[in-house]
């Protein structure tokens, strides 16, 4: 989602329905830190998928 478009860019419904039940025009939003790896487990690094075993 973007908040802050220009005045000649349109916003999605979605966008439109978060600014409306905010009471803003526009809304300068970006992420307070940066975004952080995530790998979901199981995982299984390249050593396991080679050895042909499953533990």
């Amino acid at each position: 989602m973007v908040f802050s478009r220009g005045p000649n860019d349109h916003y999605s419904l979605v966008e439109l329905a978060v600014l409306r039940a905010l009471s803003k025009s526009s809304l300068g939003y970006g992420p307070a830190n940066p975004r952080e790896a995530f790998v979901p487990l199981p995982f299984r690094n390249e050593e396991e998928k080679s050895c042909g075993t499953s533990n």
